[in-house]
């Protein structure tokens, strides 16, 4: 159970530390090909999604 605990905590830490540099990141949207309007106010679920892609376990 302990290392459950450990897994999740960190999952969370770093989801809370990536999510808003995500969300604050136009250089870094401009860079993946967002459009103009997207990369001056992304929306929150752009954010969202980039912070799953980065965290996700590639196989």
């Amino acid at each position: 159970m302990h290392p459950t605990k450990l897994l999740s905590l960190s999952q969370l830490h770093s989801f809370l530390a990536l999510f808003p540099a995500f969300l604050r990141a136009p250089p870094l949207l401009r860079a993946l090909d967002f459009p103009s309007q997207v990369t001056a106010k992304p929306p929150t679920i752009v954010a969202f999604l980039l912070d799953q892609m980065f965290l996700r376990p590639h196989a």
